[in-house]
This record gives C-alpha cells, sequence and structure tokens, in this order.
C-alpha cells in the first residue's frame, strides 16, 4: 500500500533529494500525480509504506543504486570478485611503494646533479629571473602619448 505525499516528504522518507524525487517521478520510477489546490498544482507522490511487502523503505539510495543488507550473506559469484579486486588492490599497493621509492631516488639524483653543476661553475647559480612582461599587443601598437591621451580626462 501505498500514501501519497509531497516531495520534500517523499524525498525525506527514501533518503534522496528532491531534485531526485522529480527526476524519479519524469522516469516513470516513482509515481506521481498533480492535485489542485487554492494557490496552484502541488504534485504528490507514492510511496509505499514500511508494512509493503517487496519494498523496504531504507533500501532506496542514490540514483539506480539499492541499499545492500549487511545481514544477508553475499553471494558464490560475488566472494570471488571481492578476492580477485582485493588481490587486484595488494597489487596496486606495491606499485605504488615501488613508483614512491623511484621518485625519492629521482629526487636524491636531481639535487646531487644540481650540487655538481653548482661545484662545476665554482659558485651557486643565480636565482632565475622572472620573465619580462608581455604588454598586449594593441597597447604595443598604440603609442604611448595617444594612449595617456586617451586615458587624460579633459
Amino acid at each position: 500500500m501505498s500514501e501519497f505525499v509531497s516531495i520534500a516528504e517523499a524525498a525525506a522518507r527514501l533518503h534522496i533529494s528532491s531534485d531526485t524525487v522529480r527526476r524519479r517521478v519524469r522516469r516513470g520510477e516513482l509515481v506521481g500525480e498533480q492535485e489542485q489546490t487554492p494557490q496552484g498544482y502541488v504534485w504528490r507522490i507514492a510511496v509505499p509504506t514500511v508494512g509493503e511487502v517487496g519494498e523496504d523503505p531504507g533500501s532506496a539510495g542514490t540514483d539506480g543504486e539499492e541499499a545492500a543488507d549487511p545481514f544477508q550473506p553475499v553471494p558464490a559469484p560475488q566472494i570471488g570478485e571481492i578476492r580477485r579486486l582485493e588481490q587486484m588492490i595488494e597489487l596496486l599497493q606495491d606499485e605504488v611503494g615501488r613508483l614512491r621509492g623511484e621518485l625519492d631516488t629521482r629526487t636524491r639524483e636531481v639535487s646531487e646533479l644540481h650540487v655538481l653543476l653548482q661545484l662545476a661553475h665554482g659558485r651557486s647559480l643565480p636565482e632565475p629571473m622572472p620573465e619580462p612582461r608581455q604588454e598586449p599587443a594593441i597597447a604595443q601598437a598604440v603609442p604611448m602619448r595617444l594612449r595617456w591621451a586617451f586615458w587624460r580626462r579633459a
């Protein structure tokens, strides 16, 4: 048995946003109808009651996904998938550790090369010069006097 409630109430009961309720009504996943009131039309959404068979009010999650019941046993095909994913996670963690070690090695090499370069020059390297500021192409094309006259008040 379903009862018709407002969009805000349906969103609260289903633990989703009101935009998601509207989207699901548009797609036909939820039943909704317009009800005429003295102020205009109001949408009423059919929400299953707690005792309805085959529907758990807490199971409605994000769009297209239902929340899994933590007390249900995991089917055998999913156990194999879980083991495969755990092995993949372990391999990826090993790869991340290897890459971090390689990054540390390369960082040490760069610092050693920097020291050797400084020694080769016999002094410390100067700080890099900031790049000169480029004026826009329009400002370069207009002589300075005309630009000043343009901005000067009469």
